[in-house]
């Protein structure tokens, strides 16, 4: 339940937009910082009550800061540890004082182009690149970029040379990235980049933006028409938010009610297996530590394959009909999956009735709609995959369980299948293979570089040949 919720402005001349949680004891905070007309930042904060019984239900908590972006924080004496709430809060408040200021071009109530409008919202969401490609109806833009001295525009070929590059960018950086393209032909030709992309008509950037970071990230479209981007007008930057509804769509915060019965299955299973996707790709320090909790192998789709480093012991690789003997093996014979931000895509599944038949599975995702979508599940949690690990991983820690897991005897079946369905290739005398190009590559970068691949062969072999040890370095370009 939600205790109060209260609103301080920082003196700092800077802008961002920022969102995060912080979990302390039974407690939640909270926190948005977005940029408000007298170039200063404003930052939100909710104190929740996740405990079954609301115990400090009258607990407020209000930042309060000076220009120097100190921090006091004012609680009763219900609340929970003032220091806690104090170290929570400190990061967003590095945030602030590191952040660059914006100065506008514009005096604040001066009157100016709707495209020199479309430039400033972009600055003020943190945007340094665009890829636009430009044409007529566009141009007011483009001359709109060149009077911005934040953002650099990248010249594509074609515009969906635009959107592919874009969306590679956004795919290694974790952040919303930003391609332009004119109407007509220019606009059909995004469609590929876009086809499996959310879509949504918006006019204002802050809320595309919210739209494609919140929830299960995705494309937003923006129509210009070209008499907005001439028409003068007096922009309102400090404008709220107004997605009430879809905010409200978004998945709260898991409760140990809703997360304790995994941590049982977890303790009742012999032959558990770790089923990691994309989703997970903002969740790979929660899920490594995870694993380290209770030794539990790890089996990757191809979108989640640099969340967990693939040269660890427990790591399975790949899965599914390009993937590892070993990994396809220990979803085969695991009596609990734990399926972590994943679709149940045909390419991992093959015939449905015939995935994980023996496993009772756990399915955690961020969108409601993938939960029992393609299999029968035994406990589905509609929450972002990173807040339900924190919320797992405290749990384990709280009950004192590291290392009690014996799952040795299940692992040792697992090596014995890596040892005798290795990955292997054949070799021509003194002919080049594409394997051992891609694994002297490893070598070369110790598993760090950003690999980029098309759809095809190629693309398989830098799966199961380059060992990658960290997340966003795998970069499919035109994969559904």
């Amino acid at each position: 339940m939600d205790v109060t919720t209260s609103n301080t402005s920082f003196s700092t001349p800077s802008t961002f937009s920022y969102i995060f949680s912080k979990h302390i004891s039974n407690f939640t905070l909270h926190f948005s910082l977005i940029h408000n007309k007298t170039h200063s930042l404003k930052i939100s904060t909710s104190l929740s009550n996740s405990s079954p019984t609301p115990s400090a239900a009258s607990t407020t908590a209000t930042v309060v800061t000076d220009s120097s972006t100190t921090a006091t924080i004012v609680t009763d004496s219900s609340a929970t540890d003032t220091s806690a709430i104090t170290a929570a809060i400190a990061p967003a408040i590095a945030v602030v004082a590191a952040a660059k200021p914006i100065v506008s071009r514009f005096a604040y109530n001066e009157p100016r182009k709707g495209a020199d409008i479309l430039i400033e919202a972009l600055e003020r969401q943190g945007v340094t690149i665009v890829f636009a490609y430009p044409d007529g109806t566009s141009l007011e833009i483009h001359q709109a970029l060149t009077r911005s001295t934040i953002i650099r525009n990248i010249l594509p070929f074609h515009e969906q040379d635009g959107v592919f590059t874009t969306e590679g960018y956004a795919r290694s950086s974790g952040l919303a990235e930003v391609c332009m393209s004119t109407s007509g032909p220019g606009a059909t030709n995004l469609i590929s980049g876009l086809a499996d992309a959310m879509m949504d008509n918006i006019s204002v950037v802050k809320e595309a933006f919210m739209l494609a970071i919140s929830g299960r990230p995705g494309h937003v479209l923006i129509d210009i028409p070209k008499y907005v981007q001439q028409q003068l007008a007096t922009p309102k930057f400090e404008t709220p938010i107004g997605l009430s509804g879809y905010l409200s769509r978004l998945p709260k915060i898991p409760n140990e009610r809703l997360l304790d019965p995994i941590v049982g299955l977890i303790l009742e299973s012999k032959k558990p297996a770790l089923y990691v996707g994309g989703g997970c790709l903002n969740s790979s320090k929660e899920l490594i530590r995870f694993v380290e909790l209770i030794g539990i192998p790890v089996a990757s789709t191809l979108m989640g394959l640099s969340v967990y480093f693939t040269t660890n012991e427990y790591s399975l690789q790949m899965l599914g009909m390009h993937g590892t003997v070993y990994a396809n093996y220990a979803v085969e014979n695991s009596d609990l999956l734990l399926a972590f931000g994943v679709r149940f895509d045909d390419h991992v599944t093959g015939k449905l009735e015939a995935f994980a038949s023996r496993a009772k599975i756990v399915h955690i995702h961020i969108d409601l709609i993938e939960l029992g979508k393609n299999k029968q599940l035994w406990v589905s949690v509609f929450a972002d995959v990173k807040v339900a690990l924190e919320g797992i991983n405290r749990i384990l820690e709280k009950k004192g369980i590291k290392n009690k897991f014996d799952f040795q005897g299940w692992r040792e079946e697992l090596n014995v299948q890596k040892l005798k369905f290795p990955l292997s290739y054949k070799t021509f005398g003194d002919s080049i293979s594409p394997q051992n190009v891609i694994q002297i590559l490893d070598e070369l970068t110790n598993g760090n570089a950003i690999i980029t691949t098309g759809v095809g062969q190629h693309q398989m072999w830098a799966t199961q040949f380059y060992k990658y040890q960290r997340p966003r370095k795998m970069v499919n370009i035109n994969v559904s």
